[in-house]
C-alpha cells in the first residue's frame, strides 16, 4: 500500500542538483528565483500563502574563504588558495543547510542548493537534512518535515561507455565537453573561467572523477538517500546536436578521465594539455558549423542553449510547490526544453 503524503505536508523541499561545473545550475536558480517572485504576486492577489525560495550559494561561501585566506597570504596563487579552504568551505556549507533546517516559518519553503553536490558530500547533505526532520515534531499535522529532490542531468547514451572508462561513471564525455565549452565562454568567475583554461580542464576531469561507482540509472539506490529524483535538461536538443563530439575528442575525454587519479588528485600536465588540444578544436569545429547553419536559417547560438524558459518554470514550479501529490516510491521525471513535461511515476 502507497502512503500519499501532501505537498501541503512539506515544509521545505530541498532541490539538490548533482553534475559539472558550468551546467547551467545557476542559471537555473536565478530563472526559478525570478518565476518565484511571479508566483508569489499571484499568489497575494488570490490571498493565498506566498512560497518562499531560497538559494544556497557554494560559491559564495567558497569566494568567501578564498578572499580572507588571500589578505593574510597575498601570495599565494588564487587556485591553490581554493583547494586550501575547501575543507572549511564544506563545512559552512553543511552548517548553512543546518541553519536553513531550524527556520520555522508558516510558508513553505524551496530551498536549491547551488552546488555540483557531488556524491561524496551525499550522505552528509541528507544526514543534516533528515536530523532537522523532527523540528516540528508537536505539530501533527506536519510529520514529514523536510523533502529531497536530487536532480540529475539528462545526458545523450553512449553505447558500452562503462567498457571505455576504467571505472562505472555516468558522466559522459559530451556533458564534460559541453560544460568545458560553456565555461571557456565565461570572461570572469569567481572560481573557473577562460582566464586559465588548463585548470578548468582539470577541475573538469577531477570532478567527474568523484562519480566513480556512481549509476543514475540505479532508482533504488538513490531513493535510499534521497525522497525524489528528478530528470533535467540542462541542455537544449539543438546545443547537444551542434557539439557532437569529433572521434578524437571523444577518445582524448576518455583518456583524460582515465588517467586522472581518484580522491580530486590533478592529472599530468601532459594529460591536462592533450585534452585542452582537442577541445579547442573541437570548439572551432563547431564554430564552423554553427556559421554554416546559421546561412540557411536562425540557430540558437550554443553559448546561449542552455534553456531559460521563464514562463514554463513558472507552471513547473506551481505544479511542485503548490499542488504536486507526492508518493512514496515515486520518480519525477523532468524535461526543459521547447516544453516543459513533468511525468509522475507510481
Amino acid at each position: 500500500m502507497q502512503t500519499v503524503v501532501s505537498s501541503a505536508n512539506i515544509r521545505k523541499l530541498f532541490l539538490i542538483p548533482v553534475g559539472l561545473p558550468g551546467m547551467g545550475k545557476t542559471t537555473l536558480a536565478y530563472t526559478l528565483q525570478q518565476a518565484f517572485t511571479k508566483i508569489n504576486h499571484s499568489q497575494q492577489q488570490q490571498s493565498k500563502p506566498n512560497i518562499i525560495f531560497k538559494r544556497i550559494s557554494y560559491d559564495h561561501i567558497l569566494e568567501e574563504h578564498q578572499q580572507k585566506y588571500q589578505a593574510k597570504h597575498p601570495s599565494t596563487p588564487f587556485h591553490e588558495i581554493i583547494d586550501i579552504v575547501r575543507a572549511d568551505a564544506d563545512k559552512e556549507y553543511l552548517e548553512v543547510i543546518d541553519s536553513n533546517c531550524k527556520i520555522q516559518s508558516d510558508a513553505q519553503e524551496m530551498i536549491f542548493m547551488d552546488r555540483n553536490n557531488t556524491p561524496d558530500v551525499w550522505n552528509d547533505i541528507t544526514g543534516v537534512i533528515k536530523s532537522n526532520d523532527n523540528t516540528f515534531q508537536s505539530d501533527q499535522n506536519f510529520q514529514n518535515q523536510n523533502e529531497t529532490i536530487l536532480i540529475l542531468p539528462n545526458q545523450v547514451p553512449v553505447p558500452k561507455l562503462n567498457e571505455l572508462y576504467k571505472c562505472q561513471n555516468p558522466i559522459t564525455p559530451q556533458l564534460i565537453y559541453n560544460c568545458i565549452k560553456r565555461i571557456f565562454g565565461r570572461h570572469s568567475h569567481s572560481c573557473l573561467s577562460s582566464e586559465n583554461k588548463p585548470k578548468v580542464v582539470e577541475v573538469l576531469l577531477k570532478f567527474t572523477k568523484l562519480y566513480d561507482n556512481i549509476d543514475f540509472e540505479n532508482k533504488d539506490s538513490l531513493k535510499g538517500q534521497f525522497n525524489h529524483v528528478l530528470h533535467l535538461d540542462f541542455l537544449s536538443n539543438s546545443q547537444q546536436n551542434i557539439s557532437s563530439l569529433s572521434t578524437d575528442t571523444f577518445n582524448a575525454l576518455v583518456d583524460g578521465y582515465n588517467k586522472t587519479p581518484k580522491n580530486f588528485v590533478p592529472p599530468s600536465d601532459e594529460t591536462i594539455n592533450m585534452v585542452l588540444r582537442y577541445i579547442e578544436k573541437q570548439i572551432e569545429n563547431d564554430i564552423f558549423t554553427q556559421n554554416q547553419q546559421r546561412n540557411n536559417r536562425n540557430q540558437v547560438d550554443a553559448q546561449n542553449a542552455f534553456v531559460d524558459q521563464e514562463d514554463q518554470v513558472l507552471i513547473l514550479q506551481q505544479r511542485i510547490a503548490d499542488s504536486l501529490i507526492l508518493q512514496t516510491q515515486s520518480e519525477l521525471n523532468l524535461q526543459i526544453s521547447s516544453q516543459i513535461k513533468l511525468h509522475k511515476y507510481l
